[in-house]
């Protein structure tokens, strides 16, 4: 893996073996996402969309993914629940397991 994505995820604590609190998790993403405009807002059904077909996952850039794995967590803020149904249909073990098979 790069550099960015080591840095990434352990900036989003899924490698520790201690869980990050939700709360600190969530002010983290907004960080991360806080300067992503509407053009990738625009684009955000069509992208969660093509993260569960296997032909478009792969050709995402890795900070894509970072981005779309922090903006789910974000969008938990505006819809509660979001997060879990993120996890429940796949996108988001989709994108975590894109990045860590990336050579």
């Amino acid at each position: 893996m790069t550099d960015l994505v080591m840095q990434s995820i352990d900036t989003l604590s899924l490698m520790d073996f201690k869980p990050m609190p939700t709360d600190e998790l969530k002010v983290r993403c907004a960080r991360m996402t806080k300067q992503v405009d509407f053009f990738y807002w625009w684009r955000w059904e069509a992208g969660r969309g093509a993260l569960t077909n296997e032909y478009f996952v792969t050709k995402f850039t890795e900070v894509e993914l970072l981005r779309f794995i922090a903006m789910m967590v974000r969008e938990d803020e505006e819809r509660p629940g979001a997060f879990e149904q993120y996890c429940a249909n796949g996108s988001l073990r989709v994108a975590l397991v894109e990045l860590a098979t990336r050579e």
